[in-house]
């Protein structure tokens, strides 16, 4: 997909949209991604199963966010407002077979490497990102060009409710070897950084990513389920790629209580050890393997193609 001639930034931003079943979420999320205050390129990966009247419902929906506001009016009824955004985005359709989080994360990425920008960022639909965000990552990076990852706090709401910050971990009093920096021990005793809404040094990922036969490059190990992100974490630091946690918000991740998970999302349910098998659950055991694995397989730059099956 070429791009260089339509690019009006050094950041692309990605995101997937494998249905329209939460439109109106998914358009709190454009908005925000409109009203940033450092101008990003969009790459809508889109899954290849919507029709032609969805596809043309995400258009609208990306040429002209907007929000949907209740309030109480002066009689006390609840009224709806509709904001819209007087921001356009720059934004690519692309259409996408992935069926999980680390086939679409690789897809971006070569996407991002073959149009040449610097920074490369996936978020998930329903989520919101800061408007300040690309922008304190800009000023962050010019002053730290030797950092390759930042990525920000994340505020967390399960149902709307607030329920804590996600990636804070290094900025905890005696947690990490140096403030704000992630390193590999943190990792390794905690699984507590996510990847939605960071910001990659594109080179700097490339240079410790698999080449395969199809000449393009995977990040992201994609036989590895639940832990995939987990492991391309840790591998890129024990390769030394500096990472850094801007202390601000930058990101909200919102989660809804579901009774089944989809492997196209980097969310990983609390609860997906409960889940039937058939709605996307995985066993206790299945799980524990998937992050035991991680924790070894990080010192390979190829994937070797396990399975949970091959362990049992």
């Amino acid at each position: 997909m070429n791009l260089k001639n339509l690019k009006n930034s050094n950041t692309l931003v990605s995101i997937f949209v494998e249905d329209l079943s939460n439109s109106i979420t998914l358009e709190e999320t454009l908005y925000s991604i409109s009203k940033q205050k450092y101008g990003i390129d969009l790459l809508v990966l889109y899954s290849e199963g919507i029709d032609t009247s969805k596809l043309e419902s995400i258009k609208n929906s990306l040429d002209s966010p907007k929000l949907v506001l209740r309030e109480n009016n002066e009689k006390g009824a609840l009224e709806e407002r509709i904001l819209e955004t007087d921001e356009k985005i720059n934004y690519f359709l692309l259409p996408c077979d992935c069926n999980n989080f680390a086939k679409i994360f690789n897809k971006a990425f070569n996407v991002a490497m073959e149009n040449e920008y610097e920074f490369f960022s996936i978020i998930e639909p329903n989520d919101i990102v800061g408007l300040n965000w690309y922008a304190q990552v800009d000023t962050y990076a010019k002053e730290n060009q030797n950092t390759s990852i930042f990525f920000p706090l994340i505020r967390n709401t399960v149902n709307g409710t607030f329920n804590g910050l996600l990636n804070e971990a290094p900025w905890a009093e005696g947690l990490a070897e140096e403030a704000g920096k992630i390193d590999i021990n943190l990792l390794i005793r905690f699984n507590c950084i996510t990847p939605l809404g960071a910001s990659f040094r594109v080179k700097s990922i490339q240079e410790f990513s698999e080449v395969k036969d199809d000449g393009k490059y995977y990040p992201i190990k994609e036989s590895i389920k639940l832990s995939h992100y987990y492991e391309f974490l840790m591998r890129m630091i024990f390769n030394d790629v500096k990472t850094m946690v801007i202390p601000r918000i930058g990101y909200e991740f919102r989660i809804k209580s579901n009774n089944f998970f989809k492997q196209t999302l980097c969310k990983i349910p609390y609860n997906i050890s409960q889940m039937e098998i058939e709605k996307g659950g995985f066993s206790v055991e299945e799980t524990q393997f998937w992050i035991n694995f991680a924790k070894q397989d990080y010192f390979f730059d190829t994937d070797r193609n396990k399975t949970y099956e091959e362990s049992v």
